[in-house]
C-alpha cells in the first residue's frame, strides 16, 4: 500500500506525456472520490521536450515552488535522442547514444537525490515504451523499443539502489500494447485511452481504483487551461530558448525577433514562440491562477 498521506503535495515531473495533463486529472478525480478528506494537492511539472537535465535546471523556479512532499518522475524518451537511430550505424552514432545514456543516468540520479535532500518522498516511473512494432503511417525507428528498454532497466536499478518507489510503466504498457492500441501513431505518446491506462497503473500503485473510463469532469477545465499555458512557456524555454538562466528580457527580445521575422525553426514551434511572447511576462500570474483555480474548482 503506497497511499499518499494527509495533506501531501505531489508533483508529477516529466516530459510531454506528463505535460499533456490527461493522466493527472484521473488521479486527482480518484482521490476526490475515494479519499476526499485527505487534502492532497497535485501539481503538473511536465514539460514538452523535457529531460531530466532540464528538470534539474528549472528545479528551483518550478518544481520547488510547489513545496512538494512527494514526487513522481518519468523521463527517458527525449533524453535518449532516439532520432539518432535514423542515421547510419557508425561508431559516431554509437558513441552519441552512449553519451546520451550516461548523461541521463547522471541527471536522473542527481534529480532524485536533490528531491530526497529536500525531504521529498520520490517514486521513479520507467518511461513508456517506444512502439516500434505496431502498424502506423509513421515509419519506426529500428531499435527504438530496445533503446527505451535500456532506459527502463536503469530506472529499475536506480530505484533499488537508492531505495525509492517504482512504478513500472514500461513493463505494463509493453505487455498491454500487444492486445490493444495504447500508443498513438507517432509511436511515443499515448492515445486518449492510453492516458487513462497510465492513470490506472499509477492509481493501482497508490492503492486506489481508477473506476470506469469516462471523459474528464468539467471541473478541471479552467485549471487545465492555466496549466497548459504555463507548461507551454516552460516547453519553449526547453526546446527553443535553450538557456534557462538568461535574463527574462533577453529571452523575450530573442523570441519577439523570431515573431517579427517569422523565424520558427520548424513550423511546429510557431505557436510555442507566439505563446511564449504573450505569456512569459505573465508567468507569476499563471502560477497564481493555477493555485486559484485548483482551490476554487478542483480541490
Amino acid at each position: 500500500m503506497n497511499r499518499l498521506p494527509k495533506n501531501a503535495r505531489a508533483v508529477f515531473i516529466g516530459d510531454s506525456i506528463t505535460a499533456a495533463n490527461l493522466t493527472l486529472p484521473y488521479v486527482i478525480h480518484a482521490h476526490k472520490q475515494q479519499c476526499p478528506d485527505l487534502g492532497i494537492r497535485f501539481f503538473n511539472c511536465g514539460v514538452a521536450g523535457g529531460t531530466a537535465e532540464f528538470a534539474l535546471t528549472s528545479y528551483e523556479t518550478d518544481i520547488k515552488r510547489y513545496k512538494p512532499t512527494h514526487a513522481f518522475i518519468s523521463f527517458g524518451i527525449n533524453d535518449s535522442r532516439r532520432e539518432l537511430l535514423a542515421s547510419p550505424r557508425t561508431e559516431e552514432r554509437f558513441n552519441s547514444l552512449v553519451s546520451c545514456f550516461e548523461r541521463y543516468k547522471a541527471n536522473l540520479r542527481a534529480l532524485t537525490k536533490r528531491l530526497l535532500s529536500d525531504g521529498v518522498n520520490v517514486t521513479l516511473c520507467t518511461p513508456a515504451p517506444y512502439d516500434e512494432y505496431s502498424d502506423s503511417e509513421q515509419p519506426p525507428l529500428r531499435g527504438g523499443f530496445a533503446l527505451m528498454q535500456g532506459y527502463a532497466d536503469f530506472v529499475r536499478s536506480l530505484a533499488r539502489e537508492i531505495g525509492v518507489g517504482l512504478i513500472d510503466i514500461h513493463e505494463r504498457l509493453s505487455r498491454q500494447i500487444q492486445h490493444e492500441p495504447l500508443i498513438s501513431p507517432d509511436r511515443i505518446h499515448p492515445t486518449e485511452h492510453g492516458y487513462f491506462v497510465l492513470a490506472k497503473i499509477i492509481l493501482e500503485h497508490l492503492g486506489l481504483e481508477a473506476g470506469e473510463e469516462a471523459p474528464l469532469p468539467e471541473y478541471f477545465s479552467r485549471w487545465r487551461s492555466y496549466v497548459a499555458r504555463l507548461r507551454k512557456v516552460l516547453a519553449a524555454e526547453c526546446m527553443i530558448v535553450n538557456d534557462f538562466h538568461l535574463p527574462t528580457e533577453q529571452k523575450l527580445l530573442m523570441m519577439r525577433a523570431r515573431v517579427e521575422n517569422e523565424d520558427w525553426i520548424q513550423p511546429i514551434f510557431e505557436s510555442y514562440i507566439r505563446d511564449y511572447v504573450a505569456d512569459k511576462p505573465n508567468e507569476a500570474e499563471l502560477y497564481r491562477m493555477i493555485d486559484l483555480t485548483y482551490e476554487e474548482d478542483v480541490f
